[in-house]
């Protein structure tokens, strides 16, 4: 198994919702109980209608704690008990930043990824990680009676700001997507045709793998229409988002690039959340 072979899901298919449910039973044993919730994509379209839904390639995991790759195997028993006995063949792999177990049946294949942190890079982000999982909203899975634990709205669109700030502030170049991209018709129209053509840039960045400039376009496409269906669909709550955005360094630092993703993404937040956010610059509690 490897996890470039591994195609886009979305939360209607059973093997993501199995996957889910193999996630749940983490809060089954008292050893990882309360440590972990989804992250990313798969958080995301937890939210949203399946018309709306973009298909991700993994399962995303938050954890609340260090550990190791001798960890691994018995933080992951359960889940790894579960999918095997759903009849998946499962393996656990070593990532780059995650320990990743990779289950596979029927020529289907999907990931859950668990992030891996050393000690001293998860004390640096624990508060961060903790007040994420007192946002975190347990929710049945779908097609199931399961429950899982999932990131807020306001802590799924944090990370994606970041990412697309950090993309702005290396290459000004990328600000032409959010001008010409950013915005579209929040219509069933308008979704369906960001969704075809997020597939059409997924397929050309497949073709060519080495082009890191796709592969960030495509990420910077895909961010921004999270960002921007969370909000009409889910909705953000104001002070939660200042809560989320205030632990980010990269959002602190480009006040001025995140004004600019908040006009064309979400111009329905007022001049005065924006001037709040900013006053958060110069609080001393914010490290």
């Amino acid at each position: 198994m490897n996890k470039l072979d591994c195609k886009s899901h979305t939360l209607d298919e059973l093997i993501i919702q199995q996957g889910l449910c193999a996630v749940g039973t983490l809060d089954d044993d008292p050893r990882t109980k309360d440590l972990v919730f989804v992250v990313g994509g798969a958080a995301t379209q937890s939210y949203l209608p399946s018309t709306c839904r973009r298909p991700s390639t993994d399962i995303d995991l938050a954890v609340l704690r260090p550990f190791g790759k001798p960890d691994i195997k018995d933080f992951a028993r359960h889940p790894l008990d579960y999918l095997i006995g759903k009849g998946y063949t499962c393996q656990l792999r070593h990532g780059q930043n995650s320990y990743q177990l990779l289950y596979a049946k029927d020529d289907q294949l999907a990931v859950i990824e668990f992030a891996r942190r050393n000690t001293n890079n998860y004390n640096k982000h624990a508060p961060r990680l903790t007040a994420e999982l007192s946002r975190a909203r347990r929710k049945i899975v779908e097609g199931t009676d399961s429950t899982c634990r999932f990131a807020s709205p306001e802590d799924i669109v944090a990370p994606k700001l970041v990412r697309t700030v950090n993309s702005f502030a290396r290459d000004i170049g990328f600000m032409d997507i959010i001008m010409k991209e950013g915005y579209f018709p929040l219509t069933s129209e308008g979704v369906s045709y960001r969704l075809r053509k997020i597939e059409r840039l997924r397929e050309e960045a497949s073709l060519h793998v080495g082009d890191p400039a796709i592969s960030e376009r495509l990420r910077i496409v895909c961010d921004m229409y999270d960002i921007r269906v969370l909000s009409a669909v889910a909705g953000y709550n104001e002070p939660s988002l200042l809560a989320s955005m205030k632990p980010w360094d990269s959002l602190r630092s480009h006040p001025e690039e995140v004004a600019v993703i908040f006009s064309h993404l979400l111009p329905k937040f007022s001049s005065d959340f924006l001037r709040k956010f900013k006053s958060t610059l110069s609080d001393e509690s914010i490290s």
